[in-house]
């Protein structure tokens, strides 16, 4: 089951600071996995460094988020 489409933060090298909220595809949760409902995201140091750097376009960065199961 996917979750249609979800605003996401990706990489975008045409973006100033090549981060932008776009619209993606939604995940679909493995039967081992949880879908989350993200209410906040924040981005670290490391991972804006990275997605400067050398993350592709279209990566999205981050891993820090809070929601509902």
């Amino acid at each position: 089951m996917t979750n249609g489409m979800i605003k996401a933060v990706v990489v975008d090298p045409s973006a100033p600071g090549r981060l932008a909220l776009a619209e993606v595809e939604g995940p679909t949760p493995a039967p081992h996995e949880a879908l989350v409902k993200v209410e906040a995201i924040s981005l670290n140091r490391g991972e804006v460094k990275t997605a400067l750097d050398t993350s592709p376009a279209g990566a999205r960065p981050g891993w820090d988020f809070a929601g509902t199961v």
